[in-house]
């Protein structure tokens, strides 16, 4: 809703903050959606801070396309923010980085924000640097494997758990599950941690609207997946 989106930026708005990948639903923005966003802020004088730490993570048919990427002038208004741990699986070592082409914008940036996100440690830069230089191959490895538990996961629910509707991921590891028409109580959240044993991420954590969703990372073994959506079939099955 692009129309929505120009009326946000005229309302004192300074910076525009982008998921791309999205998450919670695994939206992969294309080009000419890119381009239009960009455009308006813009035309609006507005930062664009783009997290893009999904962006490895993009099933075949799609493309990410880092905002900043798309011209110059655009790059010189853009923050991205990247990090290897979601695609390799090692948040727990603390290393990100942020890309901030215009001198000025990363002057401010790191005078303000510098001091409390701290710096990169000598093995998280490391295993950085290892995952980067030698991983491609088991990425291509992990993106099929991925790729193959999403399509698991829409096809389980479609056929054993309709009352669920979500959609098919474009990228990241993640699915987004509208539970509205089952009125689970007191959430659906609690419903299927109390019943079924599974933890899934409270929909409600991000922001109005959410309360009947739940977040399911589907970034594990078949087998743990294919158990917890049996968990949650057979927890739905005996409500009363």
């Amino acid at each position: 809703d692009f129309d929505n989106f120009e009326d946000q930026l005229q309302r004192n708005t300074k910076m525009f903050l982008l998921c791309n990948p999205q998450n919670p639903v695994g939206r992969v923005y294309r080009r000419d959606e890119l381009e239009q966003l960009a455009a308006l802020c813009l035309r609006h004088n507005v930062i664009i801070c783009s997290d893009e730490i999904h962006g490895d993570l993009v099933f075949q048919g799609h493309r990410h396309i880092p905002i900043g990427s798309i011209d110059s002038e655009i790059s010189a208004r853009s923050i991205t923010l990247h990090a290897p741990s979601k695609t390799f699986n090692i948040a727990g070592l603390k290393c990100a980085f942020a890309v901030i082409p215009d001198r000025e914008l990363r002057r401010q940036f790191t005078h303000n924000l510098g001091v409390r996100l701290g710096s990169a440690n000598s093995l998280g830069f490391t295993a950085a640097l290892a995952a980067y230089q030698a991983g491609e191959k088991w990425l291509d490895e992990l993106l099929m494997h991925l790729e193959n538990n999403r399509d698991i996961l829409f096809e389980f629910i479609q056929n054993f758990m309709p009352g669920i509707r979500t959609t098919h991921p474009e990228g990241t590891y993640l699915a987004w599950l509208d539970c509205s028409s089952l009125h689970l109580k007191p959430s659906p959240h609690q419903f299927f941690l109390d019943n079924a044993r599974v933890a899934l991420n409270d929909g409600s954590t991000f922001g109005p609207g959410g309360e009947n969703f739940v977040r399911m990372n589907f970034g594990c073994t078949r087998s743990m997946l294919l158990e917890g959506l049996e968990r949650m079939r057979s927890a739905l099955g005996k409500r009363d």
